[in-house]
């Protein structure tokens, strides 16, 4: 027998979790000693990694800005970073990038401090090899059956941080910005020669401080960032996962403004990038005188999956009672700081309600508001406040939108021939068998169950290229039945 073996490497771009690092009780000294918290954004970046053998090292910090209400009952705002660094063990990934979240969060004031906790969930992306033994068979006295598969191959990938700056003007004077948080949509991506361009929508909510009075602001801020990635072509399947990692908004003078006010907002990006290429193999598959088995590779199931209709898909209108809250004059400021989704697009808002009381006092009350969201979010989702609504004191309508991440990897199964057994003898004595063919068989399945040459079944019975299922084979077996090379 003659066979050839060739040997295919498959690549794929893998998302594992890497590790959570937990931050507990860390007092912000820059928010001072506030009264009241009325709204707050966590947001994490990486800002080293070290590889040792198997294991990485990283750190970072969260960027947490407050809005609170000081001791002289003042609405404020402050940020401030809080460093983390842990480890873990990459396994056989290669190029990692890491990518955190925050999973968890909180922000309590104890003993006239305020304090911080959060979890930080950190992936990491990296590349996968796989490599497939293919067996062809060059032989007439061999039965085999090939099947062609189609996978998407990772051919490249990168990381790259970008800043994105835009000038906001707002007709009315500002005094001060007291929080700005913001979620990031990826609407498109498409390859080009080594490089990737994504195009989509940053949501921003500005809480502002004029006079005496808190006004929001929700801001949709397009943009269209072309990330290098060598070895890309316009062919490729492209795919971009991207993280805000930073987000500010100060007031820029202008004395020859009267009556408005001029924002510079920067927000700071990380962009994991990555083509896939389409990959065909061929599978020799249960040849009869061979050991058959199944390799598993990941390869990309979805990619380019990202909302081309934001303004449905994204959106939650949730309403929630407040006819127990305390007496109030107005509602300062609705905040969602922390989102909690478990499933079928449903989960849980934590919302921080400030109201103003009839003494003119700051009064701020945590929410965790049901929501179901229409369309398809991960559980990664984050949610900001773009509206509210009071309705006569005794119903609060409260408008979300959201952002998530979408694209995963798939498992594949790969049938392949790894092991020759030739087969030289049989059956000990002369035998008859007959075998009733079944739907959909061919030559190639009767050979394999009757464990004979094609040729023999071919000379002892007429129409074996055309079998139909109820038809039936017979096959003589002398004492001895040998293959010979």
């Amino acid at each position: 027998m003659a066979f050839s073996q060739t040997e295919t490497n498959f690549r794929v771009q893998k998302k594992v979790e890497a590790c959570q690092v937990n931050v507990k009780d860390k007092v912000l000294a820059s928010v001072g000693s506030p009264k009241q918290i009325m709204g707050y954004q966590v947001t994490p970046r990486i800002t080293s990694v070290e590889e040792v053998g198997d294991v990485v090292n990283f750190s970072g910090n969260a960027c947490v800005s407050v809005m609170f209400l000081s001791a002289d009952n003042e609405v404020s705002g402050a940020r401030e970073n809080v460093e983390f660094a842990s480890s873990f063990e990459k396994g056989n990934l290669t190029d990692i990038w890491l990518s955190p979240m925050v999973n968890d969060s909180s922000l309590t004031i104890v003993e006239n401090e305020a304090r911080v906790s959060f979890n930080v969930k950190v992936d990491c992306f990296g590349q996968q090899e796989t490599n497939i033994c293919q067996i062809s068979d060059n032989d007439d006295n061999v039965v085999t059956k090939t099947e062609d598969k189609t996978i998407l191959n990772l051919s490249c990938a990168s990381s790259e941080e970008f800043t994105l700056t835009e000038e906001i003007k707002e007709p009315k004077v500002i005094e001060e910005v007291v929080l700005a948080s913001g979620i990031v949509n990826v609407l498109e991506v498409s390859s080009e020669e080594n490089m990737v361009v994504a195009s989509g929508v940053l949501n921003v909510k500005l809480t502002y401080k004029t006079g005496d009075d808190l006004t929001t602001s929700v801001k949709e801020i397009p943009f269209k960032q072309e990330l290098a990635i060598s070895g890309a072509t316009p062919d490729d399947n492209a795919n971009v996962s991207l993280y805000l990692s930073n987000l500010s908004a100060t007031i820029n003078s202008n004395e020859n403004a009267e009556n408005e006010t001029n924002i510079s907002l920067i927000a700071s990006f990380n962009a994991i990038s990555y083509c896939y290429q389409e990959k065909t193999i061929t599978q020799v598959i249960d040849a009869f005188s061979t050991v058959s088995e199944t390799n598993t590779v990941l390869t990309a199931d979805c990619v380019n999956s990202y909302f081309s209709e934001p303004s449905k898909n994204q959106y939650a209108d949730s309403v929630i009672n407040i006819e127990n809250y305390p007496e109030f004059d107005e509602i300062v400021s609705v905040n969602a700081c922390q989102t909690y989704l478990s499933g079928n697009n449903e989960g849980v808002v934590l919302t921080i309600v400030s109201l103003k009381d009839r003494e003119g006092n700051i009064i701020s009350i945590n929410e965790n508001v049901p929501v179901i969201i229409s369309g398809e979010v991960k559980e990664n989702a984050q949610a900001i406040v773009s509206s509210y609504h009071n309705r006569g004191g005794k119903e609060l309508e409260i408008n979300y939108v959201f952002a998530s991440q979408v694209s995963s990897v798939k498992e594949t199964n790969l049938n392949y021939v790894s092991n020759l057994e030739e087969i030289s003898e049989i059956v000990d004595e002369s035998d008859m068998k007959m075998y009733v063919v079944k739907e959909n068989e061919t030559l190639f399945d009767v050979c394999r169950a009757l464990k004979v040459n094609p040729s023999v079944v071919a000379s002892q019975n007429e129409n074996t290229d055309s079998l139909a299922k109820g038809d039936k084979v017979f096959v003589y077996f002398p004492k001895t039945a040998n293959f010979e090379e």
